[in-house]
């Protein structure tokens, strides 16, 4: 990996002093990295002290070129998607990042999150037979649950899940059903398979909502890959902790959760049901997006001309 130019999906400007990017030639010699994304400013970034015993690479993208870690290599990048720093994460987790190439497994980490064991000592057993690998999410009993909780949260544009539910109700309603996976972890093999999945799987997220969790089981259901459903509690485990505390992981309870998803599915199919065209309040959610953009050009307009 160079070092210095510019930062670009491919190019590393600035790597610290630390385990990882101290002895270069031991690079890969696992064939297993573990990595996070870190964009946008003031952002921090846990150590992860496992890391100076692991014989993983751990690698963190990010586009501050202050960044400073003991135990991450820092790797500088600009950002896929300039001014949506949420989804640029998105992309270097999903699709990834050209430093990536040289191994034959990654794990996915969010910033978030730290490891309490070397990942070589579960990654391997999490993708046996599989793919991919993600634990099972804790609180919520179904995706619609947490699409239901996204939108009570305020999590994301409630117009852009409510649209994306409507079209998996048509589409995916089995995945809708399953219990989401919860991709603060994410193993994964690199294979043809994989890579087409995750294409599949960004995809969704840039066209839906940004929470990826949403469109895991219908990306990968879709594209036929195997999961590795691993049973793992989100808050803390033998494997992690959320050093910024649990109360950022935590959900409604199961109760309140399977209530929700059971009315935002009446609520989709109420509104299937009364369409003549199913797709005609796609069509009006856009007249209405495309009405609030001239309102913003006008406002705009008045107020460089002083009106």
């Amino acid at each position: 990996m160079s070092q210095g130019g510019q930062p670009g999906d491919g190019q590393v400007t600035g790597q610290v002093a630390g385990r990882h990017s101290a002895s270069p030639a031991g690079r890969h010699a696992s064939r297993l990295v573990v990595y996070t994304s870190v964009l946008g400013p003031g952002r921090a970034l846990p150590e992860v002290p496992v890391a100076r015993e692991s014989a993983a690479d751990f690698l963190c993208f990010t586009d501050d070129p202050g960044l400073r870690s003991d135990t991450w290599e820092v790797v500088l990048v600009r950002p896929r998607l300039p001014g949506d720093a949420v989804r640029s994460e998105r992309y270097l987790k999903i699709v990834g990042h050209p430093a990536l190439a040289g191994y034959d497994r990654t794990l996915w980490v969010d910033p978030g999150l730290e490891l309490l064991a070397a990942p070589e000592t579960f990654v391997g057993e999490w993708l046996a037979d599989a793919h991919v690998a993600a634990p099972l999410h804790t609180f919520y009993p179904s995706v619609l649950a947490e699409a239901q909780a996204c939108i009570d949260l305020g999590k994301d544009d409630h117009l852009r899940v409510f649209e994306q539910l409507a079209h998996y109700v048509q589409t995916a309603a089995a995945a809708l059903d399953a219990n989401p996976h919860w991709t603060a972890l994410l193993a994964r093999r690199r294979t043809q398979t994989t890579e087409t999945a995750m294409a599949l799987w960004w995809e969704h997220v840039l066209r839906y909502s940004r929470r990826d969790q949403l469109s895991f089981n219908v990306a990968m259901t879709e594209a036929g890959v195997w999961v590795a459903s691993v049973p793992l509690a989100n808050l803390s485990s033998e494997l992690h902790r959320w050093p910024l505390g649990p109360q950022i992981r935590s959900g409604a309870p199961e109760d309140q959760a399977s209530d929700g998803a059971r009315r935002v599915r009446a609520e989709i199919e109420q509104v299937l049901a009364d369409l003549d065209d199913p797709d005609a309040w796609i069509y009006e959610l856009e007249a209405r997006l495309a009405a609030a953009t001239a309102k913003v050009r006008e406002l705009r307009g008045r107020r460089r001309t002083g009106a």
